[in-house]
């Protein structure tokens, strides 16, 4: 079990056009605004990712396209946050760009 000091990896989906699918560690969560760390966007995901639960999951899939890192996000109007497993978080840190 995670001690309270530890971050969670999870994905974030805002809800308002253009939509956002941003990845990284919680810093900070108020309302309906969430603040990642280490946050990178997933810009596609796959078919065979079939749903942003599925990117949480297993990870974006092929041909998916993900940014480079930045060290801290801010997203606002957000309507999902969605746990990440460790191996989704691996696909997604390898940042592809297919």
């Amino acid at each position: 079990m995670k001690s309270a000091t530890e971050s969670k990896y999870v994905l974030v989906v805002t809800g308002h056009r253009p939509w956002s699918i941003v990845a990284g560690e919680v810093v900070a969560c108020d309302g309906d605004s969430v603040t990642l760390r280490d946050a990178r966007m997933i810009a596609y995901y796959s078919g065979d990712a079939r749903t942003v639960y599925g990117c949480a999951a297993h990870g974006p899939g092929s041909g998916a396209r993900v940014s480079p890192r930045v060290d801290e996000a801010t997203l606002r109007g957000v309507e999902h946050i969605i746990a990440a497993t460790p191996a989704a978080r691996a696909a997604i840190e390898a940042e592809p760009w297919h």
